[in-house]
């Protein structure tokens, strides 16, 4: 797509010099910029909408379940047998055999009912099965509670670097300012002797996020 953007900016305006060629090869270069954002739009919205791209791989995988798991040769897989029961059996499939995550589950279960929510305006007399597949809620996906570390465990943390040594000294000072401002890596690595200020009330102005 882009080279065929730049061929037709290059030999529209071959003839540069003369005012009609310079103001057409203009043109072409703005449409087709219009014609990339466009595009980059409809690929958001898809993936916003649907969760992923690689519609082709869910279907080659459904398909290959058919075949391995049902015993249906791919060529006489109908839009028939693709009901609830066959698509909650695909997803257990794919957790068990292939250990997708529920993530990736809800990825799959997102394309399929994007496309029976396509076949229902298509094909109305499969609209009630369109419906019942597109009614399959998404697998509800476990979160790990995020971990703290303990007043002790912290405690041991900042007793560690040895105050006898400069290097030790130089740990304890920004494990201290790590944990009194909450800074990040980056912000205290940015830090300056300005930003720094040791007289009452003492802040640390720090440049982030």
């Amino acid at each position: 797509w882009e080279l065929v953007g730049l061929s037709s900016y290059l030999l529209i305006g071959f003839w540069y010099l003369k005012r009609a060629p310079a103001l057409a090869s203009k043109k072409a270069f703005l449409v087709n910029r219009v014609g990339d954002v466009g595009f980059a739009l409809g690929i958001f919205a898809i993936w916003s909408t649907v969760g992923t791209l690689t519609f082709s791989d869910v279907f080659t995988l459904l398909l290959r379940f058919g075949r391995d798991g049902r015993g249906v040769a791919v060529e006489r897989l109908c839009l028939a047998d693709i009901d609830v029961t066959f698509v909650e059996a695909f997803l257990d499939h794919l957790s068990q055999e292939r250990k997708c995550s529920i993530r990736t589950l809800n990825q799959r279960l997102a394309v399929l009912h994007a496309f029976f929510r396509y076949v229902q305006s298509e094909v109305p007399e499969r609209m009630l099965q369109c419906q019942k597949i597109m009614a399959m809620p998404l697998r509800r996906h476990v979160q790990v509670p995020v971990a703290y570390m303990s007043k002790a465990e912290l405690t041991q943390v900042l007793a560690h670097p040895d105050p006898t040594t400069s290097a030790g000294r130089r740990d304890a000072v920004m494990l201290s300012v790590l944990y009194d401002t909450g800074a990040r890596a980056q912000e205290l690595i940015d830090l300056n002797a300005h930003d720094v200020r040791l007289t009452t009330p003492a802040q640390v102005r720090l440049l982030g996020k």
